[in-house]
């Protein structure tokens, strides 16, 4: 067995991880594992991966199976230093890494198991994105690639079956700098996965958001009012997603600062806002608008009528931007059942930054 232990960076602080989470540094562990396939009873463990902060410095450390007796080993080194934490983190751990470990932990008679520790499957989190955004799947690379993270593993854990076994063909055959390349691409696919393990902690975020992790810093309309711009900040800083079907999420222009900008088509249009309790208005058809009986009683009775749920409304003429549901109030349409509802941007929207700020939130609850 090989044993790599390393500081590394991460994209993200160490105290944004620990808040985002609500869970201390120190109790906390990253892991995932690369086999030679699906089954435990099939195939061979060849490498657990973890990361965890000491002092606050994230530590990569990886046990690695150099041959066909590492496995009890692997195991071994990994829970003794895995009793130490209290919250285990992973991707599809729950259906793939964990069985799979207990699997190989009851083939050799061992007493080990998870049941004293929190798990947080970050796939299982992650589902939410799939009804929001044009993805190929919710693999872990595929959610990467959405919020932007690169990397520099090219390969899947499939391709790698074959790269271990041919690592293994090579250490028997002398072959050593072909397998020190194999070796090397393989820590680095497990390297990578749990770097954006670690960055990824944002989708057990973002569902969680309220007003106070957001600050506006701009909310501007372009010359010809046909594009609202709204810059922000969250708090901690962490990134969202780049791409959504909803609505335009740019990142910042400023390496060193998460704040987000996003870009909202303006409607330029007379739009209805409709009454709810249409049974306390009048409609006059000639103005085309209803009124309430406090004030329609003084109407002729020939110029009015009891309104009714379709023409309960007053209309407005200005600018619009669309919602999402949960509505915001006051919100327009064309017709009072349309699925497109909006509301209006006024001079005091565009100065109240309480109210911005709850139109972002609902722009992020939307898309997340």
């Amino acid at each position: 067995m090989k044993e790599i232990r390393t500081p590394i960076h991460l994209t993200q602080t160490a105290e944004n991880i620990e808040q985002i989470l609500g869970v201390s540094l120190d109790e906390i562990m990253f892991f995932d594992i690369e086999t030679t396939g699906l089954s435990a009873s099939t195939s061979s463990l060849y490498l657990i991966g973890s990361i965890y902060f000491e002092n606050g410095t994230p530590i990569l450390h990886q046990w690695f199976a150099d041959d066909a007796k590492s496995e009890e080993a692997i195991l071994h080194a990994f829970f003794t230093l895995l009793k130490n934490y209290r919250t285990l983190l992973h991707f599809n751990g729950t259906t793939f890494d964990i069985p799979y470990i207990l699997q190989k932990v009851q083939k050799y008679n061992l007493s080990y198991n998870f049941d004293a520790l929190t798990s947080i499957d970050l796939y299982q989190k992650a589902r939410y994105l799939k009804k929001h955004y044009k993805m190929p799947s919710l693999k872990q690379k595929a959610i990467e690639a959405l919020f932007g993270i690169d990397r520099e593993d090219l390969y899947s854990g499939k391709e790698l079956i074959q790269f271990y076994a041919d690592y293994r063909h090579n250490l028997i055959r002398g072959n050593l700098e072909d397998a020190k390349e194999q070796e090397r691409l393989l820590l680095l696919h497990n390297h990578d996965d749990l770097i954006g393990l670690a960055d990824l902690s944002i989708v057990y975020y973002l569902p969680n958001l309220t007003g106070e992790h957001i600050r506006i810093s701009a909310v501007t309309l372009n010359e010809s009012h046909t594009l609202l711009s709204i810059a922000f900040e969250l708090t901690p800083a962490w990134p969202i997603p780049l791409k959504s079907c909803a609505l335009t999420l740019l990142p910042s222009q400023n390496g060193e600062k998460s704040d987000g900008c996003v870009i909202i088509p303006v409607i330029n249009d007379t739009i209805k806002y409709f009454y709810e309790n249409y049974k306390d208005y009048y409609y006059l058809p000639k103005e085309d608008t209803a009124i309430h009986k406090s004030v329609g009683q003084f109407v002729d009775k020939e110029f009015r009528k009891k309104a009714n749920a379709s023409n309960c409304y007053t209309k407005k003429e200005g600018l619009f931007i669309k919602q999402y549901l949960p509505y915001l109030e006051p919100k327009f349409s064309y017709e009072r059942n349309d699925s497109e509802v909006y509301l209006e941007v006024t001079d005091a929207f565009l100065k109240d930054y309480a109210f911005v700020k709850q139109y972002v939130l609902h722009l992020l609850r939307t898309i997340i």
